[in-house]
């Protein structure tokens, strides 16, 4: 695979996680854009709509930041895109071995949550998978920070278009305002 498809594939993966977790944070309520009662009485107007959306935007985070982490052979991840990365600058090439290291932790985590809850469909609970993995949303939101950043620097180096960050929650709160929140 030619390395601009392999950057367009990891700014995809990304993208979604991104978007997705905005979303899905928004609609968790821990944004206070809107009155929460209100919102509430959104959510149980449309309570078919919104609880498939808030798991759907979390299966794909998981899914997008699995992927960006993906250890397996062939696969155009983050940790496997060492062709890439041997275009870095030397300073480049340890910033993005530092962030590497700092995501890992989180990333099994999210590996896990993947590999258990999602993809295999083991029986288990999935609050309480979520308390045996130890994952908060705040880390949830500092490994989808760090996975922008390093396909950013990626990016940057082999000339490819930088991309505007997806406004999801800008989207969300109109969706919201619009039916009554």
């Amino acid at each position: 695979m030619e390395p601009h498809d392999q950057i367009n594939e990891l700014l995809h993966a990304v993208e979604a996680a991104e978007s997705c977790f905005a979303i899905w944070e928004f609609l968790i309520l821990r944004d206070k854009g809107l009155e929460p009662h209100l919102l509430k009485r959104v959510f149980e107007e449309y309570r078919q709509f919104f609880l498939p959306t808030r798991h759907a935007h979390l299966v794909e985070v998981v899914m997008s930041l699995s992927r960006l982490y993906d250890q397996t052979d062939g696969a155009v991840s983050l940790l496997r895109c060492k062709s890439l990365r041997a275009k870095l600058k030397p300073g480049d090439r340890i910033r993005f071995k530092n962030q590497l290291a700092i995501a890992k932790p989180t990333a099994q985590k999210i590996r896990n949550l993947r590999d258990n809850l999602f993809a295999h469909r083991l029986d288990v609970d999935a609050a309480e998978l979520f308390r045996d993995v130890k994952l908060k949303i705040d880390d949830v939101m500092r490994l989808v920070a760090i996975s922008r950043q390093l396909v950013d620097l990626l990016s940057a180096v082999w000339s490819f278009p930088k991309r505007e960050s997806l406004n999801a929650n800008a989207d969300t709160f109109r969706v919201l305002q619009r039916l009554g929140a």
